[in-house]
Order: structure tokens, then C-alpha cells, then sequence
């Protein structure tokens, strides 16, 4: 129970000290904190040992006690020991003078940051732009967070000791191609543009206006988005088939921000971003191998579908489906595909089905994804599926040629292809 209390106190402590803190009278708390602490010291100065002072060891504990807090506030607000002794307060950061030492300047804008108190998604520090900027050319350059979406020979490749010199240098051009203070002033200027010409409050069209204004205009969203298709590009590596559009989540001012960029001067027009941020991401799709013996026309591939299944907002964005082989694809006694392997679909809408409220969608096989990472072309018959309107999710983000149109064919759903020559 002691224990408990103890930590429920150090609790109720840190939330008066955060509290406190933003009201600007830390000093204050720091100064009574000290104070306590000089007079303990002096008690115990003036107390000799036991038996002459046997309240030594409660004023020793308290102190100790006090000294521990005084450490947890310093760490807590960034600050340094509070104890009267001397102790210098933390040193501040410094800024790293290899220009190529990008994780150190990281540590350095990060602790920056941190001191500027909460983010903020309208006014962006020059710190927390440099911090957006050097993560956005990890993300695009150093591949390490890929894992299993690599291949073999491309991760050994990255992990030689050419790929790891390569890696950087390909991450500190990255960085040296961006400017802080110019993302910083766009993102402003990017929010005044977009949510005064698209002010989703009272325009009635919701966030979609709003959000598409801000993929061509915002450097920071154009950032956010060529990692999203960056990533897609790896998970799927199928060549010959339409990448989907990948959205980020859409920036959210806060009340005060709000009324902040609702009230300054509206802007007329705002120019699109520069090329490299509306650059695609590199095809680095698998080529196609053909089957090790010819598949005979007519041959049945029993499937499940996998995943979420197959939406139609999914299939209008160009999202591409995968099922899982049931049993395995033998020929003549030979076994070409196992039961387990992943197959790539390809979907699309044929148009409205025949019940009112309905649409009918296609799926055909395109290739099945081999042990050795390689890929086969799988060509099927199409299925169609027609499907009944369904009430729309709150958390798809719809195109407004598809609004409240939520309609899928749900995942575990056995699909029966039968192969083309």
C-alpha cells in the first residue's frame, strides 16, 4: 500500500508541476522546492548522530526524498537539479557541425521541439520543419523499415558496406534539397489558401474540397503522401497494374487556429508545388516469370479471398485485392503452386447491376507471389459479383463520384477462377 500511495502522490505531483508549468510559475516551485531543501540541509548541519539527534534519519529521508522529486521535476520541465548544492542546469543541446550527421541533428531538433511545447498543425516552427524534413528523406531513402516487402538481394545490397554509404549519402542529398523556413511558411500559407477557398465549417461539402486543395499546395502533405506511395509500391511490386492514390490523414487546426486563419488576409491564388514534390515513386515492380510447365486451359483455382475483402471505393481508388490459394495448382503430378500462396487479383467496377442500388465488380487473377519472391502470371476468367448499396462508413474518405456508396464483397469469400492459356 506504501508503494501504491508513493507512486499515486509522485502522480498527483508531476500533474501540479505540468500545470503549474503552463502557467509560467515553475520558478516559483523550484524556488520552494529549494528552499525546503536548504532548510533540511541546516537541520541536519546542527544534528549531531543518534542518540543526540534521533530525528536524523526522518530529516535524512526527507531530503533524500525531496532531492529525488527535485530530479523527476528537473527531467519532467527540461530543466536542471533544483538542489541548492550548485548542481548546473542541463547544458543546452548543440547543434552538430558534420553536416552529414543527420540522426545527431535529429536529436538536436528534436529536443528543440520538445521545448516549444505542443504541436501545432497551422503555425510550424522552423524546428519541427527540419525535424518533418530529415524523417521524410529516411523514410525515402533508407529502406531499412521496408523488412520483408525488400528482396533478398536488395536488402544484402543495402546492408553492404557500398549500400550503407550509398543510403546516406542518397538521405543527406535528400535533406540538403529542402528548406526549412520555406516549408515552415508554406504550410501557413498552404492552410490560409485552402481552408478560406474550402472552408468545410459552413460550405456543406465536408473535408474532401478541403484535403485535395491541401495534397497540391501543403509541402509537408506532399511529403506525407509520396512516403504513403512509396510504401505501396513495395507492398505491392505487381507490374502492369494501376497504383492506387494513397491519402493522408487530413491536417486538423485546432479552435484558436481556426479562428486564426479564417480571420487573415485571403489569398486569390496559390502556386502548385515544385515537381519533386508531386514526384512518383520508383517502379519497382517484380517482373513476371512464366509457369515452370505449361497450366492447361480450364484448370480451377479454388481461393479465399483475403484481408478486408474487396470495397468499391477500394477498387475506384485502384487498391489491388489478393486472395490465398485453397488447395495447391498440380500439373501432370507436379506442383507449381502451394496451397497457402498468395494470388494478385485485379478488380474493377463494370457499372450498375440490375436490383436498384446495386453495382456489379469483376475479379480476374494476375499472378501468384513465388517462394523466391519472384512472381507468376496467373490469367482467369473474370467473376462478377453484383453488390447491394450499403450504408457508407464515417472513416473511408469517399471520391464524390462514390459518396455515401459503400458496397464490398467481404473477405473469407471463396473464389473460384478457372485459368486461361
Amino acid at each position: 500500500m506504501k508503494s501504491v500511495r508513493s507512486v499515486l502522490t509522485i502522480l498527483v505531483f508531476l500533474i501540479l508541476v505540468t500545470a503549474a508549468a503552463a502557467q509560467g510559475v515553475g520558478d516559483f516551485l523550484f524556488g520552494n522546492l529549494r528552499a525546503e531543501i536548504a532548510d533540511l540541509r541546516s537541520q541536519l548541519a546542527r544534528c549531531g548522530g543518534p542518540p543526540a539527534c534521533p530525528e536524523r534519519a526522518l530529516l535524512q529521508a526527507k531530503l533524500n526524498h525531496l532531492l529525488k522529486m527535485g530530479v523527476m521535476m528537473g527531467e519532467f520541465l527540461g530543466v536542471g537539479d533544483p538542489d541548492v548544492a550548485g548542481t548546473p542546469p542541463r547544458p543546452p543541446a548543440i547543434m552538430p557541425t558534420d553536416a552529414t550527421d543527420y540522426m545527431s541533428t535529429r536529436t538536436y531538433v528534436l529536443e528543440k521541439t520538445r521545448m516549444e511545447g505542443p504541436d501545432r498543425v497551422y503555425i510550424v516552427s522552423e524546428n519541427r520543419a527540419t525535424l518533418a524534413i530529415i524523417d521524410h528523406c529516411r523514410t525515402m531513402k533508407d529502406l531499412d523499415y521496408l523488412g520483408t516487402m525488400l528482396t533478398r538481394e536488395e536488402d544484402a545490397a543495402r546492408r553492404s558496406p557500398a549500400g550503407r554509404a550509398k543510403t546516406k549519402a542518397d538521405v543527406v542529398a535528400c535533406i540538403g534539397e529542402h528548406d526549412p523556413k520555406e516549408v515552415s511558411t508554406n504550410r501557413k500559407a498552404a492552410i490560409e489558401y485552402c481552408l478560406q477557398a474550402n472552408n468545410y465549417l459552413t460550405s456543406g461539402k465536408g473535408r474532401a474540397p478541403f484535403d485535395a486543395c491541401m495534397d497540391r499546395h501543403d509541402m509537408m502533405q506532399a511529403m506525407c503522401k509520396q512516403e504513403l506511395e512509396l510504401r505501396y509500391e513495395y507492398m505491392m511490386r505487381s507490374p502492369g497494374i494501376p497504383r492506387a492514390p494513397q491519402t493522408c490523414p487530413g491536417v486538423q487546426p485546432n479552435a484558436g487556429e481556426m479562428k486564426a486563419i479564417l480571420s487573415a488576409p485571403a489569398a486569390s491564388t496559390m502556386a502548385e508545388l515544385p515537381a519533386k514534390f508531386l514526384a512518383p515513386p520508383p517502379d519497382v515492380s517484380i517482373p513476371l516469370t512464366a509457369p515452370p510447365v505449361a497450366i492447361p486451359a480450364g484448370t480451377v483455382l479454388e481461393t479465399t479471398l483475403l484481408f478486408r475483402g474487396v470495397n468499391v471505393v477500394s477498387v475506384e481508388q485502384g487498391d489491388i485485392p489478393a486472395a490465398r490459394l485453397d488447395a495447391p495448382l498440380a500439373v501432370d503430378g507436379q506442383v507449381i503452386l502451394t496451397a497457402g500462396t498468395f494470388i494478385f487479383l485485379k478488380a474493377r467496377i463494370i457499372g450498375p447491376g440490375t436490383p436498384p442500388n446495386s453495382v456489379q465488380i469483376g475479379l480476374t487473377t494476375t499472378s501468384a507471389r513465388l517462394a523466391d519472391e519472384k512472381r507468376m502470371e496467373l490469367k482467369s476468367d473474370e467473376l462478377v459479383f453484383t453488390i447491394l448499396r450499403q450504408p457508407p462508413s464515417p472513416f473511408v474518405r469517399q471520391p464524390p463520384a462514390l459518396a455515401g456508396f459503400s458496397a464490398f464483397i467481404p473477405s473469407d469469400t471463396k473464389l473460384r477462377f478457372t485459368l486461361k492459356p
